[in-house]
């Protein structure tokens, strides 16, 4: 690219290339160790990839991080031309699941002297078409604590919980900061 970039991982690729000119299937294990972009460590990232003419998938994904983990899996339907992959509208399928993520292990992506702390489980599923996605599922922050740079008073005590179900998404937050509690919720 011409740039250096602050990114550094250890890659190991098999592909395997099946099927016929007109119709090939490739299918590509991945497995990026130890990546580095400034200051944030990425333990491991891990998938199988599958394409053919008509789908791109992404089946047994894994994020592994310091604490915690995510499990990713997805199809969408592609189009094969000669320039190039196109995304097309629809079915499409794909999951989230979010194990024991730790948010301090986002704290180097932040300014420098913040600290945040808190643990995020839950899942989400996408289904539907991709001009009409359809998710469901929830996300659960729990034990979560924010200090920054600039903030005065500590925030702690922090919960949230996502529930999204068809094309609605419901945020139900509580914290507490200096001597009271900041509640909301949102549709």
């Amino acid at each position: 690219t011409g740039k250096n970039l602050p990114v550094s991982a250890a890659f190991a690729s098999t592909l395997h290339v099946e099927g016929t000119r007109d119709r090939p299937s490739l299918r590509d294990d991945v497995v990026l160790q130890s990546l580095h972009y400034r200051n944030l460590t990425v333990p491991s990232i891990r998938g199988e990839i599958d394409a053919d003419r008509r789908s791109l998938a992404l089946r047994n994904g894994e994020i592994d991080l310091a604490r915690g983990k995510a499990l990713l899996s997805g199809v969408v339907p592609i189009e094969l031309t000669s320039s190039g992959v196109h995304l097309r509208n629809g079915p499409i399928a794909g999951s989230l699941i979010a194990d024991d993520l730790d948010l301090s292990d986002a704290a180097p992506l932040l300014p420098k002297g913040t600290q945040i702390t808190g643990r995020i489980d839950g899942g989400v599923r996408a289904s539907g078409t991709r001009a009409a996605p359809d998710l469901s599922g929830t996300l659960a922050l729990r034990d979560g604590t924010f200090s920054g740079p600039l903030e005065k008073t500590p925030i702690t005590g922090i919960e949230a919980d996502l529930s999204l179900r068809a094309n609605q998404a419901r945020l139900a937050t509580h914290a507490l900061a200096g001597g009271g509690a900041l509640t909301a919720s949102a549709v």
